[in-house]
């Protein structure tokens, strides 16, 4: 074997590339994100990954469905308070239609009531001025010869003599032929008032009432006013008026009938045979008044 060996090769050192030789790559920052990612690492990550985002949703669904329950729920309750609220408005109305049928009813019965009863009290009223009327035609039939003398002082103790003597008088005055035989009866009305007095002279014929009157008038025309001085009457001179008895119900006529003739100026307003006669001016025709009604007509004429 031979001791010489081979000489070894001259070893020179060279340096190493380390930096050049490397292959440069991006950086990958978010690793999990890439495809490319093979191994065991990177599939566990993902499987978890695919099992979180499940759980997440089937979580998330469950709360949906709970909260659609609930709310559900929450509509059938209210539809169901609305259905009850509708129901009893429905009874209510029910009840208030028959309610309104039942006094629609009763109206036209109270209507039909009303109706007769104003036919009866227009019958009534027709029946009781048809009354009126008689007793007012009786009672001017009965006053027919009376006459009423005011502003005779009364006398106390007073007698019926004393007072025909003072009747008597009064138709000496007025140069009218009395005698006591014509007189049927006299009186003094009474009164709270001894001065409002009046007295009634009834006598046996109208053509000597009517006489009275006319001489009466005639009297105060010519001469001053008739009063108790004339007469020699005890007290104040006060004038005498002498008129016709009337009926209570031609008194308020005539009082009406006067006050008409003082507020439209009607000259003259006077009582004849117991009927009640107004005038404008002299020359024009009289106006006959025989009831209430007659002066509101011819108020309305004058409008």
């Amino acid at each position: 074997m031979p001791l010489n060996r081979t000489p070894t090769r001259e070893l020179t050192a060279k340096p190493i590339q380390l930096v050049s030789n490397l292959k440069h790559c991006s950086s990958e920052p978010a690793l999990n994100d890439n495809p490319t990612a093979t191994g065991p690492a990177s599939a566990s990550r993902t499987i978890k990954r695919k099992r979180s985002d499940s759980e997440g949703l089937e979580v998330f669904m469950d709360e949906m469905r709970t909260l659609f329950k609930e709310l559900k729920n929450t509509q059938a309750e209210k539809i169901e308070k609305l259905f009850t609220a509708v129901e009893e408005i429905k009874s209510q109305n029910y009840e208030i239609r028959a309610s309104m049928e039942f006094i629609s009813q009763k109206y036209d019965e109270f209507k039909l009531q009303l109706e007769k009863l104003e036919r009866d009290h227009a019958k009534s009223h027709e029946y009781i001025q048809s009354l009126e009327e008689k007793i007012d035609t009786l009672e001017r039939g009965q006053r027919s010869t009376c006459l009423e003398i005011r502003n005779i002082p009364c006398n106390k103790p007073e007698t019926k003599e004393m007072l025909l003597k003072t009747v008597t008088e009064i138709s000496r005055k007025l140069n009218v032929k009395m005698d006591s035989q014509e007189v049927k009866d006299i009186f003094r009305t009474k009164n709270k008032d001894p001065k409002k007095t009046t007295v009634i002279l009834d006598l046996t014929s109208v053509l000597t009432k009517e006489k009275v009157i006319q001489m009466f008038k005639k009297y105060n025309k010519e001469k001053p006013r008739l009063s108790t001085e004339d007469l020699k009457l005890p007290g104040p001179s006060q004038p005498i008026f002498i008129s016709e008895n009337l009926s209570a119900k031609m008194k308020r006529v005539f009082f009406l009938a006067r006050d008409f003739a003082k507020m439209n100026n009607f000259k003259f307003c006077w009582t004849s045979s117991g009927k009640i006669f107004l005038r404008k001016t002299e020359g024009e025709g009289p106006i006959l008044i025989r009831c209430e009604n007659d002066i509101i007509k011819l108020k309305t004429t004058l409008v």
